[in-house]
Formats: structure tokens, sequence, C-alpha cells
């Protein structure tokens, strides 16, 4: 990928669809083939509005919430294809959210029916997309299931981004350090950071990822904390202000930037006006060599590093009965 200047993602689309008559319950992404024409619309407006890059309207769309995924991708594709033909430039990313299940331990879906899924999903919209997009991943797990499904079915760019806490970590307990280690390790082409946070509380988080990671970053805040008012969420930050927050997260070097949750085009053109000349950073190469464990990383560097060696049963007879009687209480 090479890009001299800062490359824009889109924003939100969900609430935009809610604008256009989206009722709550329905499932945003059949409108790909109910309402056509007023996806397409969304898909430009985001494109006029300085968009590089707009994603699909094909977040949910997997077989565990669709009889048909594929011609919902498909279309989903499609008519973002024809927003990129009609405004004259742009490129689609398809998008993979979660699929909606926590993967084994922590709930029903085994590692590779989480595979088969996206793997269904990316062969759907693969062939005419210009690279993938997964993304709001809370579970690193899920993530790598993403991205195997990804490389096992088309060789398209894979950009990740990931949705932490304010605490720093996934909903299963992995780290920015942790994620970059497994996921740069994995081979993905751009890793970054989506949701949860508006711009000002995700640049500690940008600051880990840009000292870990030697790939290019993506962020894509929300427009600032959620707030519940009259039993409806809403974002208080203006798009000048967002724009404003987002020139400091641009600071630690950014590849990529958009927005998530309560941006819309005008968020996007703030962003565009007050960066389209800003260029496009590569962090340095980290160099490193890490093990990471879902929750743990380890860096190996010029001392030592001990491994435990607490199950070597040599001269030790009880462990040795122990595990001979699969005592794994005692082990």
């Amino acid at each position: 990928m090479n890009f001299k200047n800062l490359q824009f993602f889109d924003g939100g689309f969900g609430s935009l669809l809610q604008k256009r008559g989206l009722q709550p319950g329905e499932k945003p992404e059949a409108w790909n083939i109910s309402h056509p024409d007023a996806v397409l619309a969304i898909h430009k407006e985001y494109l006029q509005a300085g968009s590089d890059i707009i994603t699909t309207n094909t977040f949910g769309a997997n077989a565990l919430k669709y009889d048909d995924p594929a011609s919902v991708i498909r279309a989903g594709v499609q008519v973002a294809k024809q927003a990129v033909a009609q405004v004259g430039h742009g490129k689609v990313a398809l998008d993979i959210g979660p699929t909606g299940k926590l993967l084994e331990p922590f709930g029903p879906l085994g590692f590779e029916d989480c595979v088969d899924l996206f793997k269904q999903q990316i062969g759907a919209g693969c062939s005419q997309a210009d690279l993938i997009i997964i993304e709001t991943m809370s579970d690193l797990q899920e993530a790598r299931a993403a991205v195997l499904a990804a490389k096992e079915t088309c060789s398209l760019p894979i950009f990740v981004t990931l949705s932490f806490g304010e605490d720093g970590r996934l909903l299963t307990g992995a780290s920015v350090e942790v994620a970059v280690a497994v996921l740069e390790g994995m081979g993905v082409d751009a890793i970054g950071l989506n949701c949860g946070l508006g711009p000002v509380e995700m640049l500690p988080l940008a600051k880990r990822m840009a000292a870990v990671t030697s790939l290019p970053i993506i962020l894509n805040p929300n427009a600032g904390m959620p707030v519940l008012e009259n039993g409806e969420t809403v974002y208080k930050i203006t798009p000048e202000i967002y724009a404003q927050a987002v020139g400091e997260l641009l600071k630690v070097g950014v590849a990529f930037v958009g927005g998530c949750c309560g941006t819309t085009p005008a968020y996007i053109k703030a962003l565009h006006t007050a960066f389209s000349q800003y260029p496009y950073v590569v962090p340095t190469e980290k160099s490193r060599t890490v093990i990471a464990s879902n929750t743990k990383t380890v860096v190996l560097e010029d001392k030592p590093v001990v491994i435990g060696e607490r199950i070597n049963p040599t001269g030790k007879p009880k462990l040795k009965e122990a595990l001979r009687n699969a005592d794994l209480d005692y082990v």
C-alpha cells in the first residue's frame, strides 16, 4: 500500500439508516436488498465528504443472523462499488464485524466453526472489494479466526481494528501489546482501534500501539463517549471539536483515520478539511521478538528469559504418580 497522504475512512452507518427509517430490531444489512438507494446515498455522502475508503453495509451479515448472508453481502459490495463509480474515487472495504457469539470457553461457539462463518462472509464479498476490514473486535480469538478465514479465502489486504475498554483491555483480557504481537505475527496489513472510546480516551491506547507495532495504524473513534438522554444514546462532540481531538491522535503516527458510532459525513468532512495534506505515516520497524498468550507478552531481548519447569516430573515421585493417574488437581 503506497499512499502519500493520510487516508480517510467513513464514519457511522446504522444511525444514518435509522434517520432514513430503519426500525428498532430491523437488520441494517437487509437494506442492501430492500433499500439499496438509501445505502447508496450514505456511501456517496461519505465519499463526497472526503472518505478515501468506504466500508460495506455488511458488519453483521453472517449465517447466525441471516438465512442467506451471501446475497446480502454481495448486494452490499455492489452498492458500495456503485457509489465509488458515481462519485469517481474511493476504495471499498468489505466490512466484517463480530459474530455476536462468544467463543469457547467463554461462550458456545467453537473456534473452527467461527472460522467457517467468516469464510462464508469473506468468500461472498471479496471478489469485488479492494480490502477487508475486520472491525470492532473485542475478543482476540475471534479476531484471529477472522484473519485466518481471510487468508484462507482471498489475497486482499487485511485491516483489523479492535475495540478496547478504558482499562486498556479487550473484553476477554488481551492488552494492546498482546493484540499487536498476535495480529502482526499473523501478517495483517494494518492494525488499529475503533469504537468504544472517543478520540480523547483513545489517545493513551494509540500511544501504546504506536510504541510496539511496525504496521500502519488505523484510528476510528466514536464521537466522544455516549450519554443517555431521554432514553436515547447521544454523542456530544461536534465535528469541529472531534477534528481537534483527532489532531492529537495523529501525532502518534497514523496512516488511516475516520469515525465510528455517532460520527456522520460532517465529521469526516471536518477531518478531511483539517488534515487532507497530513502525511501517511507508517511506524518505524520495531524488530521485536515476542511470545504472546491471550493476555500476556514476553519480549525476548538481550537478557536471558527464565522458563520455569515446575511440571518436569524428573526427581518428583509424587508428580510422576499424579501424571500416571491423571490426578490433575495435584498437577
